[in-house]
């Protein structure tokens, strides 16, 4: 009898969790939550204020709720700061976030950037690129890795040898896949707690401190300062993949060794090249793993025998391409 009385109760409590817990649902409501929105990143919680809450980033976005309201799928929220938030979980938002990004840059970066000699890509405002001393390509661009409103922005730093094919775009979504196939020099993503919107009109989550907002930038400038030839740009490339374990290499940034007759650190890098190879091996029948494997094969076999001639001929390519694109894109001559 006590066996049938506990297989009844673990029975009931597994049939409750199952009809609670919602397929979808990646951030289930709490005891405090009023209203749970999305897959539940963000709710309406209760307190001595109703607040609207982010779950993902463990933040407040709008401290006191005064109305919401759902209209087509979409959430809006007003409080007591007149700020609106739009969040809409089933439908692409890149064109929303395109726009509040780009109202961001020209409102705090688009004249600073302009000062320093950077040209922005398509005048979209979105990638800015500055050709250095005829040889170093710098780039800044503005971009975020999720599909929110409010935008949770990144900008990202690349200096790029003209040697070293950059990502010419006007998105401002950018994979993980995107990012790792670029020499990048640094990134940073522009949240400092605490947060708030920047304003009703311009939904990019940053710093609640105007100061620090600028701070973050003037800082990726000054990084930049030193980068003036394809070998300082080397060196910093060198310096951020010498923290690494040189597992997932850019077949961009093999190139810059071997162009450099870096010896030592090819030699070091070989046998991480050879577990990379296998692994295109392996996704061959995927067009991104094969390409990134005939160019490692070429690379692999260069370092091995010592003869770069197929290797250099390959960059001499690539450089021809980005100047050609300098030229097109922004009237760069080269």
């Amino acid at each position: 009898m006590k066996k049938a009385v506990y297989f009844i109760l673990l029975l009931l409590i597994i049939l409750i969790f199952a009809y609670t817990i919602q397929p979808g649902i990646r951030y289930p409501a709490g005891t405090d939550t009023l209203e749970s929105f999305g897959d539940g990143t963000y709710q309406l919680l209760s307190g001595e204020t109703e607040c609207l809450y982010n779950c993902k980033y463990g933040s407040t976005i709008i401290p006191q709720v005064e109305h919401f309201q759902i209209t087509n799928g979409k959430l809006y929220v007003s409080g007591n700061s007149t700020q609106r938030y739009t969040y809409d979980g089933m439908a692409n938002n890149n064109q929303l976030q395109t726009e509040h990004i780009q109202r961001l840059v020209r409102e705090l970066f688009a004249d600073r950037l302009r000062q320093e000699g950077f040209v922005s890509y398509k005048n979209q405002d979105i990638a800015w690129y500055r050709l250095v001393n005829q040889e170093v390509l710098q780039t800044i661009y503005f971009y975020t890795i999720t599909s929110y409103i409010p935008v949770f922005m990144h900008i990202g730093v690349g200096c790029h040898p003209l040697y070293v094919e950059p990502k010419f775009t006007a998105s401002v979504r950018y994979s993980s896949k995107d990012r790792d196939n670029e020499v990048r020099f640094r990134e940073k993503i522009f949240v400092d707690f605490p947060l708030k919107s920047y304003s009703s009109d311009i939904l990019v989550m940053c710093p609640a401190d105007e100061q620090k907002r600028m701070d973050i930038f003037e800082n990726i400038l000054k990084e930049l300062e030193p980068i003036h030839t394809a070998w300082d740009a080397y060196q910093a490339h060198k310096e951020i993949y010498g923290r690494r374990t040189f597992r997932s290499l850019s077949t961009d940034f093999i190139n810059e060794m071997i162009y450099y007759k870096d010896v030592e650190l090819c030699e070091r890098c070989l046998p991480s090249m050879e577990i990379s190879l296998q692994m295109c091996h392996q996704y061959s029948d995927m067009r991104s793993y094969a390409e990134r494997g005939k160019i490692l094969e070429i690379q692999i076999q260069a370092i091995r025998s010592g003869n770069y001639d197929e290797v250099l001929a390959m960059i001499q390519q690539k450089r021809e391409r980005v100047v050609r694109a300098l030229k097109r894109n922004f009237g760069i001559e080269v």
